[in-house]
């Protein structure tokens, strides 16, 4: 306060504000948790400054946060606002990296990072459990697992044996955070290698396994008919175009066994037109023989 000793007293008052920008309390925050699948999580982030920080939640990924609220509604939100965030029965979509950011607007804002891991047993899920192939074929066998802590990845035969890859085994893994993608290509198929290919995966919590049926398919046939025009139509499409109009063109003209006049312009009609003269031409000659002997 500022005052002039006058009759009477003038004063004038003013007011200092020492705005201070927001700091994370470490000691009085949540570190990184771990937790089982179907437990209820809470974390925390305490924060201080002037004014007072408003504590924001949201994931690293930029992907929503399932929560519940009373009476057991879901809701998805991208951000949750209070010094707790809880959740109730986790699962395995809640993994990943949380921030807690404080800001009370006197910058910078700061925020904290948790990580929430999740552990559960490993899942499989196998797309096709049948695959058919034909020998000296090539096929590739597929199944996703999910698991965490990460898992151990492998393929079987039904023999036990485990399948590493080599000039007749392709083994490929694309992991991405608890989720696994699992593909088995076989080369140069043989008799031996058809039967069963199990997919198998295993961490702390358990292992579980899906089964590929890998049978022989029949080899192809081509069935074909006579069209309106006395030649061959391919049905099923077996043969390659220049194949199938090969065989109409050496085809026409022939049923049952027998030779009929093919349509103008054919083989058929061209070898019927060459005939009949040198026919004629003989009948003549031999006529005319016979008539010079008797005279």
């Amino acid at each position: 306060m500022c005052q002039v000793n006058t009759v009477p007293m003038l004063s004038q008052v003013g007011y200092l504000d020492v705005l201070l920008p927001p700091d994370i309390i470490v000691d009085k925050s949540t570190s990184d948790l771990v937790t089982r699948e179907g437990s209820n999580v809470t974390l925390e982030c305490k924060a201080k400054g002037y004014p007072e920080p408003n504590i924001t939640w949201r994931r690293e990924d930029c992907e929503p946060i399932p929560m519940s609220q009373e009476g057991g509604q879901k809701v998805i939100k991208l951000n949750h606002e209070g010094e707790k965030l809880s959740i109730t029965r986790v699962t395995r979509l809640h993994m990943g990296a949380y921030l807690c950011i404080a800001s009370n607007g006197v910058p910078p804002s700061v925020s904290r990072r948790i990580l929430l891991h999740v552990h559960f047993p490993p899942v499989l899920w196998v797309p096709s459990q049948l695959v058919g192939a034909q020998p000296w074929q090539e096929v590739t066998l597929d199944c996703h697992a999910e698991a965490y802590p990460q898992s151990f990845n492998y393929w079987e035969r039904e023999d036990g044996k485990m399948i590493m890859s080599n000039d007749k085994y392709k083994v490929r893994l694309k992991q991405k955070s608890y989720k696994v993608h699992m593909r088995l290509t076989i080369r140069n198929i043989q008799k031996e290698d058809f039967g069963s290919y199990s997919c198998l995966t295993r961490n702390s919590l358990g292992m579980t396994e899906g089964s590929i049926k890998l049978y022989e398919l029949s080899p192809p046939t081509s069935a074909v008919s006579n069209d309106a025009a006395g030649g061959f139509k391919l049905i099923n499409g077996d043969f390659p175009k220049h194949q199938s109009l090969g065989s109409e063109k050496s085809s026409k003209g022939f049923q049952n066994g027998n030779i009929n006049p093919g349509p103008q312009g054919t083989s058929g009609s061209i070898k019927t037109s060459f005939q009949r003269p040198l026919l004629l031409f003989f009948v003549v000659r031999t006529m005319a023989n016979d008539l010079w002997t008797i005279t």
